[in-house]
C-alpha cells in the first residue's frame, strides 16, 4: 500500500487489508488510530506525495542538514534559545544556500548533486547528432513526440509551445519533475525554445529553471519588523568580468572544437587580446601588489 502510485488502487488495497486482518482487533484499532484516521495515510502513501518527492523514502537529507547545522554553524555548542536559532538560519544558513545556488546556476565553482544530475542528462542528449535527433523527434500539435533512447518502440510526449518546453511523459520527469534527457534533446533540436517547468517554486528548482540569471540580479530581503525591502547591492564591474571569464572557461573546457572552427577561434583570440590590452591600460595596481610583483621579478632575475 505504501508504494502504490494510483490513489483508487490504494483505496482498494486498503479495503482488502482491512478485510484480511479484521479478526485482529487490537492491531486494527492501532492501525486505524495511528496510520489512517484524520487523513494520516496521506503522509506515508506515495500516491499522495508530490511527484518530485516520491523517490525520497528516507530522511537522510534532513539528517545531513541537521548534522551540518550542529557541526558547521553551531560548532557543537548546545543551543537553548529559539530566537538565536532563527537568527542563525536567516542571517547565515539562508544566505549561504542562496549563494551556493547562484554559483551553481552560473557554473562557478564545484557542481552540486542537482547540477551533476542535470549535466548527466544533458550529456546523454548531446551524445546524439542533430541528424539522429531529427529522426527521433516528430512535431505534434501540442509539442514534440520523441523516441525512447533505449527502446525504439516507446515514444514520449514533450509538451511545448512556441517559446517554452514544460513537461515530458517519461518516468524520470514524472518522478523528479526536473528536465529529463528528452527535454534537453528537444532543446538541442529546437535551440530557440527554453525550458520552463510548471511545478512549484523551491530552492531545488532554481537549478533546474532554464534562465539566464546571474550574480548581478537584485534580491529583495526583509530586514526589520516594518518589512521594509532593501535590494542587494549589484556586483562591481570587475566582479562581472570575473563571472563572464569563468563561464567562458567552463564552455571551452566542455566543448570540443573542429578544424572548421579555426577561423572563428582566431577572431576570438584577436578580440580577447585586444580586451586584455584595454584592461592593462586602465586601473591602478595597489602598492602591496606592485611590491610583490617587483620582488618576484627580482627573484627570477
Amino acid at each position: 500500500m505504501m508504494y502504490e502510485e494510483d490513489r483508487s488502487e490504494f483505496y482498494n488495497r486498503l479495503e482488502k487489508f482491512r478485510t484480511d486482518w479484521a479478526n485482529q482487533d487490537g492491531f486494527m484499532t492501532y492501525f486505524e488510530q495511528q496510520w489512517i484516521r484524520n487523513d494520516l495515510y496521506k503522509q506515508w502513501v506515495r500516491s499522495f506525495q508530490e511527484a518530485m518527492f516520491r523517490h525520497m523514502e528516507l530522511n537522510m537529507f534532513i539528517e545531513s542538514f541537521h548534522n551540518q547545522l550542529k557541526t558547521v554553524y553551531l560548532q557543537r555548542r548546545r543551543n537553548r534559545r529559539m530566537d538565536g536559532l532563527i537568527f542563525l538560519l536567516i542571517s547565515k544558513v539562508h544566505k549561504r544556500i542562496v549563494r551556493r545556488i547562484k554559483a551553481e546556476t552560473n557554473r562557478v565553482g564545484r557542481m552540486g548533486p542537482l547540477a551533476l544530475a542535470r549535466r548527466e542528462r544533458q550529456m546523454k542528449a548531446e551524445a546524439y547528432t542533430l541528424e539522429q535527433l531529427d529522426m527521433m523527434i516528430e512535431l505534434k500539435e501540442d509539442g514534440h513526440q520523441i523516441q525512447s533512447f533505449t527502446d525504439i518502440n516507446i515514444y514520449y510526449m514533450v509538451t511545448s509551445d512556441d517559446t517554452f518546453i514544460t513537461s515530458c511523459t517519461c518516468a524520470d520527469f514524472d518522478i523528479t519533475q526536473r528536465a529529463c534527457k528528452h527535454i534537453y534533446a528537444i532543446k538541442i533540436s529546437e535551440p530557440e525554445l527554453s525550458v520552463r517547468l510548471p511545478h512549484h517554486s523551491s530552492i531545488a528548482n532554481v537549478l533546474e529553471d532554464d534562465v539566464n540569471s546571474n550574480l548581478t540580479e537584485e534580491t529583495a530581503v526583509i530586514i526589520n519588523n516594518n518589512t521594509s525591502v532593501t535590494p542587494v547591492v549589484q556586483q562591481t564591474h570587475s566582479e562581472c568580468i570575473q563571472v563572464i571569464l569563468r563561464q567562458m572557461q567552463h564552455h571551452v573546457t566542455d566543448v570540443s572544437f573542429s578544424s572548421a572552427d579555426d577561423q572563428s577561434l582566431e577572431n576570438i583570440i584577436e578580440q580577447l587580446t585586444s580586451i586584455q590590452q584595454q584592461l592593462n591600460n586602465i586601473g591602478n595596481i595597489g602598492t602591496n601588489r606592485q611590491l610583490q610583483t617587483q620582488l618576484s621579478r627580482r627573484r627570477r632575475n
